[in-house]
């Protein structure tokens, strides 16, 4: 490549004119080469010889064998740069190329049936087409784009914007606006913070009418389950004759969960369906009774200490407290259905059929938490 082409790729890619300093720089790099070295290029084009002639290597141009010999003698004092690359194409006829870019040398074909001799000069690379060249001459490799480096931009890029940093994952793009996000905070802890501010709430005003949230009632539900269950089973470790062991902790779960649910059940069953509230729905009775039972959190876990500790007298005292607790949350429950029913009839008869359900509902429950808990404990299952 001559120093014009090298002027004209680079304004190209680079959008401005080479300074100085890049040219040398590009011309110490072999990227192109002065007007005189491509000159004498130029001058090793030679016409078809024979085939006994092939063992010379080179087919010198129509001059006197001694101006071949001295133009030979100085071609090394050209710039020293790749060598172009040979093979030989079998059952070619020879042909020159006199019309080959500059910066390349002609192409030649080898003869068939030429000697298998080479001339030292030229080193062949397969797979390549074949280029005449001067003694000592250079491989020149296949060009690639210049890698941009300082204060050159890469093909593409703007000027003047050669010097940006590739940011890291994470950090915002050039140009592009960067927000502060808030840190968001953990969603358990803002459940527990509002099943706290719930819990409070409720403990000052039970029967206060709030936007119901399920989350607080399930809860509240959960938590008292399950420290009656942990009461219960320890009540039962107590007993030397009792088999409590982890089929046994189950089954105390299973009592504890499903009479405490079917507490809540019956309230929703007797107010929407018996007493026709129908705006008293089943997401709303999880809030609204456990407001009403809120104490029972609270002494379950006086229960669990008492159980702990083996003090069995209070441990009864406490746990027929809470089933008194639930008790009047589910007889509240049934006077706001009283007040908010849509029959005709007697308040006082609508009480005795919601009494008559509670108490179906309640007997079949306690016949089948007896049955279960009998394989536990008989002083366990006495409690039902």
């Amino acid at each position: 490549m001559i120093k014009q082409d090298w002027l004209d790729y680079f304004e190209a890619v680079n959008g401005r004119s080479a300074t100085e300093a890049e040219i040398a720089q590009a011309l110490a790099a072999g990227e192109f080469q002065e007007e005189q070295a491509a000159q004498e290029a130029s001058q090793f084009v030679g016409a078809p010889v024979a085939p006994d002639q092939a063992s010379a290597g080179f087919v010198a141009a129509p001059v006197a064998p001694e101006e071949a010999a001295s133009q030979f003698a100085t071609a090394p004092e050209a710039p020293v740069q790749e060598a172009p690359q040979f093979a030989a194409a079998p059952e070619a006829p020879v042909a020159a190329a006199p019309e080959a870019p500059v910066q390349e040398a002609p192409q030649y074909t080898a003869a068939p049936d030429a000697p298998a001799q080479e001339a030292p000069q030229f080193t062949a690379a397969p797979e390549a087409q074949t280029f005449g060249a001067q003694p000592n001459s250079f491989q020149q490799a296949p060009q690639q784009q210049p890698q941009p480096g300082f204060g050159q931009p890469a093909p593409g890029q703007a000027p003047g914007q050669g010097f940006q940093q590739v940011p890291y994952p994470g950090q915002p793009q050039p140009g592009q606006a960067y927000y502060a996000q808030p840190a968001q905070s953990n969603a358990f802890g803002q459940a527990m913070k509002g099943f706290w501010s719930w819990f409070v709430s409720a403990l000052v005003r039970p029967t206060v009418e709030t936007q119901p949230r399920v989350l607080n009632g399930i809860l509240h539900y959960v938590l008292t389950a399950f420290i009656l269950s942990l009461s219960l089973f320890f009540v039962a470790s107590a007993f030397p004759y009792a088999e409590v062991g982890f089929t046994a902790y189950l089954l105390i779960v299973i009592v504890t969960f499903f009479t405490i649910y079917v507490t809540q059940l019956t309230g929703f069953l007797v107010r929407n369906l018996v007493l026709q509230d129908k705006e008293y729905t089943y997401k709303r009775s999880f809030d609204e009774f456990a407001r009403l039972s809120i104490y029972a959190l609270p002494a379950s876990l006086i229960v669990l200490i008492f159980s702990l500790v083996k003090y069995f007298e209070g441990f009864i005292f406490l746990r027929s407290l809470i089933f008194v607790l639930y008790f009047l949350g589910l007889l509240y429950t049934v006077y706001q259905g009283l007040n908010r029913t849509k029959f005709k009839a007697d308040k006082f008869l609508l009480l005795l059929a919601s009494s008559a359900v509670i108490l179906v509902i309640f007997t079949i429950v306690g016949i089948i938490d007896r049955r279960i808990l009998e394989q536990v404990s008989i002083y366990i299952a006495s409690f039902f």
